[in-house]
């Protein structure tokens, strides 16, 4: 009786457990180590989890053909499923990272990107305002340039990118957001009024901005970055996610940041203050105390701070009293030269 040896059976493709593996393995680490930005990295490189996974599949099959085994199937239903999520949530963070949700557009066909950016001019417009006014600044998308001067008015100018579907709503668009300058329980509020519009319309406001020298500045914006310059008040800036550079400094500044790129701040004559989460740290020539309060994932430099210092995260607690020299420190190293004791430091690995 004739006997025939059975077809191996198709096997299943191991790649798409080792993709869940893997986001499994980079969630721990977030978890684990905050200061690292795993989302951050997940959202500009999430593209070579496909490529790795196309790859794969290649060396699968060619491994399966010189084996003389079956292939494994192109693509199992799940594995089809996890690539849309994976597109999904990568395009979703991408967005995120950028500030850029307004190119997302939910329709009757499903989820596109649509929208092109049209340009507008801030034409300049200007107050006379107390030399020691209190000014908040509030531009939710954008960026400020903020100068101080030695007259009483606030002068404001710049440029206006708004990304709609067509002319005719941005036009719309532009006429609902104008930049305002107006007083408020003794308060100068600049507003760019970009909540006034909803739905699938996007506005980045970039703005020149003139103020006396001796005024009282609060910054507020959600994505963009705030320069300021060349001011005899205290400043304050809260943003969600922004690089701040100040410099000129002569009172006290405060910084609250959910997510940074690099905060430069050079000639201050009063105390710093830095708080939330980011990469870089630049401070030089601080008369004051400097206190930061947070997780910061880059470099660290200090260069000439004439007060006591502290920065204080969840894995590093440094505490010295004076720096005339210079400080660097990242996640795997410190270097420092000419630092005034007692000098204090810790370092957790959890």
């Amino acid at each position: 009786m004739a006997t025939s040896s059975p077809i191996p059976a198709r096997r299943g493709s191991l790649v798409g457990p080792l993709i869940v593996l893997l986001l499994g393995i980079v969630l721990l680490i977030g978890n684990l180590r905050p200061d690292l930005s795993v989302w951050r990295l997940f959202a500009r490189y999430w593209p070579f989890l496909l490529i790795f996974w196309g790859f794969a599949r290649l060396l699968e099959y060619a491994i399966a053909r010189l084996s003389s085994r079956p292939a494994p199937r192109t693509l199992a239903g799940g594995e089809v499923f996890l690539i849309i999520l994976i597109c999904v949530a990568g395009n979703a963070f991408s967005s995120a990272d950028r500030g850029d949700w307004g190119s997302w557009r939910w329709s009757s066909r499903g989820l596109e990107v649509f929208g092109e950016n049209y340009d507008f001019t801030v034409q300049q417009i200007s107050r006379q305002v107390p030399l020691n006014a209190s000014l908040v600044i509030e531009n939710q998308q954008g960026n400020i340039r903020l100068v101080g001067n030695d007259t009483p008015e606030v002068r404001i100018s710049g440029r206006k990118t708004i990304k709609a579907f067509d002319r005719a709503d941005a036009d719309q668009a532009d006429k609902d957001t104008p930049v305002e300058i107006t007083e408020e329980g003794g308060r100068i509020h600049v507003r760019t009024n970009q909540d006034r519009v909803h739905g699938n319309r996007r506005i980045s406001s970039d703005l020149e901005i003139s103020v006396p020298k001796s005024a009282n500045l609060r910054l507020e914006g959600r994505t963009g970055d705030f320069d300021v310059q060349n001011v005899a008040g205290p400043v304050e800036v809260t943003s969600g996610n922004a690089g701040v550079r100040l410099a000129n400094i002569e009172k006290n500044v405060r910084v609250n940041l959910r997510r940074s790129d690099v905060v430069r701040a050079i000639q201050v004559k009063g105390n710093v203050e830095i708080s939330g989460r980011g990469r870089d740290i630049e401070l030089e020539n601080v008369a004051g105390t400097v206190t930061i309060d947070g997780d910061f994932s880059g470099t660290i430099k200090l260069h000439n701070l004439a007060k006591p210092a502290r920065y204080n995260s969840s894995m590093t607690d440094l505490s010295f009293e004076k720096l005339p020299g210079h400080l660097e420190m990242d996640l795997g190293s410190l270097h420092a030269t000419e630092i005034i004791g007692p000098m204090k430091t810790s370092a957790s690995s959890e």
